[in-house]
């Protein structure tokens, strides 16, 4: 390993002391001595300054800056996420940015000059490189423990409502999954499935007394449509982003931020500066020098759990996301089924208000934080089970010829009185007569009298179900409208829908406009544009007088 730089200077300094007490030294045998480099102590000795006193000659960042950026790097060293020469160089320049937007990007090899010149002596490089998968999860162990050990003080003084995690998933649209259905077909086994359409990224955030923030949309293009808001079932405070990918990105998680901000400050208490503790993954987009700072101006507190082990402390993880993708897909099946187009990003749209509403409940969230021992704080619950997984399974025990003890039916001696009751009943039978002894036909004639109380009662309740429900959910194949709102950048419903009602009044004045100019008496007009203009004369009567005189 390489010696630290102001070691060896130290070293080259007493090698220059000795050189000095004789006529014709030998640097050779001197830099063998102290272990340095020849070079550099015949450079000394010559006079040449070291370069720790050197005046500097790199003047692109300033004091301010420098500092800033040692300080970033300490922060995420801390966060277990050491950054690499990119993540450094990346930040470099946003902070020349922010003081000077036509600043030229930094040099290529900087990044290693601003290493060797400007950082402290406990800060180095440090090559990093896979490991076996046995030993990396050895070591998981005991990183997890020092993770849940540094939670432990924030869990104990921040509120509930103030501890979040947050996590991005995506959402393919038209992923359908397996489902069962009874047919009278044996090999009905496919459904209508769709080539794999767009990707949309869904931002959620919850904290860990349940409570669930609205989302946040990143979907694929470069500008908003109008069919994506028609619907109506999204929430006003939905933001939508757009970017070519449909995925996340350094500016996008930016402004998520200052959304998380906005939609979180009223569960503050009386001081607006109680800090609120922000559990996320490493994703490079959420260790940028901006990120950390905006985090900082609103007192969050960013805490990163380790690399590759998010599937086993973030909350959202586990039974959220599943429950989520689990229900998405669930719903893409039923439009398929029906007809309709799940690849359609307008139909996500449409249908996923209701599909967080039935995935991301208080109850599941409440669980998420419990199962992850974050709240109620017990990290045993993810510990133990990796220090299990290393020790020796025991042996199975041998059958020694005692039999098992009786079983007992569980089925109840009072009659069924609802058809709960008696599909329930029907099921504990189904099971005893599969282990029975009796004979076929008699175990078939005991089953058919069990479910002939609750057929007609099934019939009568399927038949409605689906008549009301099922069949008013069939779409129609119509023409796609590609209307843009405009090249926004994240967009909240709200916005969104104004923005539609502003065009859609400017074009029914300009329709009204062309109908006035029109040429043909009114008599001649058709319904449509006879029907334009009475509608505009009568939204917008003072503005007709002034038009038939210019007109005349």
């Amino acid at each position: 390993m390489d010696k630290p730089y102001s070691d060896v200077e130290r070293r080259i300094l007493t090698a220059c002391s000795v050189a000095r007490t004789s006529k014709k030294p030998n640097f050779a045998a001197l830099a063998r001595e102290y272990e340095v480099p020849v070079g550099r102590l015949r450079a000394r000795f010559a006079g040449r300054k070291s370069r720790s006193t050197r005046q500097m000659t790199y003047t692109r960042l300033n004091e301010d800056q420098i500092a800033s950026l040692v300080r970033w790097i300490r922060c995420l060293d801390n966060l277990h996420v050491p950054p690499t020469a990119k993540m450094v160089a990346i930040s470099a320049n946003a902070l020349l940015r922010r003081a000077n937007s036509d600043a030229r990007p930094l040099a290529k090899d900087w990044v290693y000059d601003f290493v060797a010149q400007h950082l402290p002596e406990d800060l180095f490089w440090v090559q990093q490189k896979p490991a076996d998968q046995k030993r990396i999860l050895a070591e998981d162990i005991g990183v997890l423990t020092a993770w849940y050990d540094r939670l432990e003080p924030f869990i104990k003084r921040i509120p509930t409502k103030n501890i979040y995690n947050f996590d991005e998933t995506g959402f393919l649209l038209g992923q359908g999954r397996p489902q069962n259905v009874i047919s009278a077909n044996k090999h009905r086994t496919r459904t209508h499935s769709f080539e794999r359409g767009q990707l949309v990224t869904g931002i959620e955030c919850v904290a860990a007394d349940g409570w669930v923030m609205e989302p946040y949309f990143v979907a694929p293009g470069k500008a908003h449509l109008v069919r994506w808001y028609d619907g109506g079932k999204l929430s006003e405070e939905t933001r939508i982003a757009v970017s070519d990918s449909g995925y996340s990105n350094d500016l996008l998680a930016i402004d998520w931020l200052h959304f998380f901000a906005e939609n979180t400050s009223h569960r503050l208490g009386k001081s607006t500066k109680e800090p609120r503790l922000l559990i996320m993954d490493g994703h490079g987009s959420h260790l940028t020098y901006e990120f950390l700072d905006i985090c900082d101006f609103y007192n969050i507190i960013p805490y990163v759990c380790p690399p590759h082990t998010t599937h086993l402390i973030q909350p959202l993880d586990g039974s959220p996301f599943r429950a989520l993708k689990q229900a998405y897909r669930t719903k893409n099946n039923e439009i398929a089924q029906w007809g309709g187009d799940a690849r359609d990003i307008s139909v996500f749209f449409t249908e996923i208000t209701a599909i967080r509403a039935t995935a991301m409940t208080p109850r599941t969230i409440r669980k998420a934080f419990a199962t992850r021992g974050i709240y109620p704080y017990n990290p045993k619950l993810v510990i133990e089970p990796l220090v299990a997984a290393q020790t020796p399974e025991p042996d199975l025990k041998i059958f020694d010829g005692t039999p098992p003890p009786e079983q007992i039916s569980s089925i109840p001696y009072t009659p069924p009185k609802s058809v709960w009751d008696a599909r329930r009943t029907r099921n504990k039978m189904v099971n005893i007569l599969d282990k029975s002894p009796l004979p076929a036909d008699i175990r078939d004639q005991l089953l058919r009298v069990a479910q002939s109380q609750i057929q007609l009662a099934e019939d009568k309740g399927l038949l409605q179900d689906t008549l009301e429900n099922r069949l008013p959910k069939q779409r129609k194949i119509a023409r796609k409208s590609q209307k843009q709102i405009g090249k926004f950048g994240a967009l909240s419903t709200k916005d969104a829908n104004r923005h539609i009602r502003d065009r859609k009044k400017a074009e029914e004045i300009k329709e009204a406009l062309t109908e006035l100019r029109n040429p043909l008496p009114y008599a001649a007009m058709s319904d449509a544009s006879r029907a334009r203009l009475d509608n505009f004369e009568v939204e917008h009567p003072p503005l007709l007088p002034n038009l038939e005189e210019d007109y005349s």
